[in-house]
């Protein structure tokens, strides 16, 4: 029997989550292909294909190729979607359905509503196509040099909805907002289509702003059941979506331990690898293997503050894996920065354990422990999510973790 052929095409797609979706709906063949710009033709010639999905930057490059479009492909200019058929290349745009599901699963209106688009590339039009379809009633898009940028938006101050189109916050640079959506106070609804990391900070000041936040991964989820359905000629439930979604949005968040030293972090991080099998980081044994030297030493040879920016290096490294344990030193949350990273891609657990059962030996700062408690103890409050006695047996925390863990992860 001839190979049937099904993948994602793109020209860098090491982090992408494509396989993984196609795979729990239950597409168990499709692969990722990275090319380059000149061999798109070829490609598409290649025998066996029966369906692609496409990335940037090729979204716009494959429409010659094709032999049809769908309207949506049409009226976007954009093709994420080929099906392979009758000998035809048949382009699709399954981004606007993607859009459809990500705003109803909000509960984000858009009938009659203004609506500010943030950026103006292939993303941007598909939110255009899909808002108009939704019945908004003004759509402005603001890019950095068009007529709606961001040096006049002060003209729309009275958005109803806000999405960010741009890659501003997307990994491996997840740092910083397009813009803090608190100045637009008339908005309720906030959509990014960034999913990695999962609270960008565009996300974050949404919610801080008391607004519906809602990030890309339900889009990027909802999109590929249509582009499956057209692959396999079949339909697929509406409540696939859903189980897919907190099935992706679990294996692709991670769990970070913090708490005071001696808490018990990485003997609770060992339990937790043996309970889930995700991989299990220690920050501080990543930064004595950066620098050739333990803890203790550092501290003695290149000081605190030196440890605490190796530290901060660390975090941030650690925080942009997906699907792993995280286990911090007792510190990392004194700074702002590492609790922001820790909170983009991970759920943030507190181990907490009687001051008086923390060991002291071979720990530099942790002389005084009472009186450290009380300093770091609205530092921790303000960087996790739950906090976890540690009172009982190791694994009796580790299970308790894994249960809220699995239960509040579902996008």
């Amino acid at each position: 029997m001839d190979e049937k052929i099904f993948g994602l095409i793109g020209r860098k797609l090491g982090h992408s989550d494509s396989a993984i979706i196609h795979d729990k709906f239950g597409l168990k063949n499709y692969r990722l292909f990275e090319i380059e710009p000149d061999e798109i033709e070829s490609f598409l010639n290649t025998p066996g294909l029966k369906g692609l999905n496409v990335t940037i930057p090729y979204k716009r490059d494959v429409i010659p190729f094709m032999d049809e479009l769908s309207d949506e492909a049409r009226s976007v200019g954009s093709v994420n979607t080929i099906v392979f058929k009758d000998g035809k290349k048949i382009g699709h745009n399954t981004d606007v359905y993607g859009l459809y599901y990500m705003a109803k699963r909000a509960g984000i209106d858009f009938d009659n509503k203004k609506v500010v688009i943030f950026g103006s590339g292939g993303a941007s039009r598909a939110v255009i196509y899909a808002a108009r379809k939704m019945g908004a009633r003004e759509i402005v898009v603001v890019s950095r040099t068009g007529e709606n940028n961001y040096e006049n938006l002060h003209l729309h101050k009275d958005a109803d909805i806000l999405v960010n189109a741009t890659p501003v916050g997307m990994y491996p640079n997840p740092e910083g907002s397009v813009v803090d959506p608190a100045y637009f106070e008339k908005a309720a609804g906030c959509m990014d289509l960034v999913y990695n990391p999962r609270l960008t900070d565009f996300l974050k000041l949404s919610k801080n702003a008391g607004k519906i936040a809602a990030g890309g991964l339900s889009m990027l989820v909802a999109q590929a059941k249509q582009a499956e359905e057209w692959f396999l000629d079949t339909e697929i439930d509406d409540g696939e979506i859903g189980r897919v979604l907190s099935e992706v949005a679990r294996a692709r968040t991670s769990i970070a331990l913090v708490g005071m030293p001696g808490a018990g972090k990485t003997s609770i991080g060992r339990a937790l690898s043996e309970i889930s099998g995700l991989p299990v980081y220690d920050a501080d044994a990543e930064i004595e293997k950066e620098a050739g030297m333990t803890i203790p030493e550092i501290m003695e040879k290149e000081g605190v503050p030196v440890f605490r920016e190796r530290e901060a290096q660390a975090v941030r490294r650690l925080s942009l894996l997906r699907g792993a344990i995280i286990a911090l030193g007792g510190g990392a949350v004194l700074r702002e920065d590492n609790r922001a990273n820790l909170k983009r891609n991970c759920r943030v657990y507190q181990i907490a354990r009687d001051v008086n059962l923390l060991p002291r030996d071979g720990r530099p700062l942790s002389k005084n422990l009472s009186e450290m408690e009380k300093e770091r103890a609205p530092y921790y409050a303000l960087a996790r999510d739950v906090i976890v006695p540690n009172d009982g047996s190791i694994m009796d925390a580790a299970e308790r973790i894994w249960r809220d863990f699995c239960e509040n992860t579902r996008d």
